[in-house]
């Protein structure tokens, strides 16, 4: 069993590990936190974030068309 869980990567993840994985600081990933923008778990004082819901919060936030000044005088 140890081996399967060393196959797959962690569930749930620390605010150290979401800013590791995002590229981003611990503090951006607190106010991303309480802006309620990053979905979250809180056990107590334990906060953890699910690793899918993560990735549907950036998913959500993804920005797919870019439109230029021109585009938009074209119409």
């Amino acid at each position: 069993m140890d081996a399967e869980i060393q196959q797959h990567p962690k569930e749930y993840l620390t605010s150290g590990d979401v800013a590791a994985l995002l590229g981003i600081s611990l503090r951006t990933v607190v106010n991303l936190r309480r802006r309620r923008v990053l979905p979250y778990i809180r056990l107590g004082r334990v906060v953890r974030f699910r690793r899918s819901q993560i990735e549907q919060a950036l998913e959500a936030h993804t920005v797919n068309q870019v439109q230029t000044k021109s585009a938009l005088v074209a119409r």
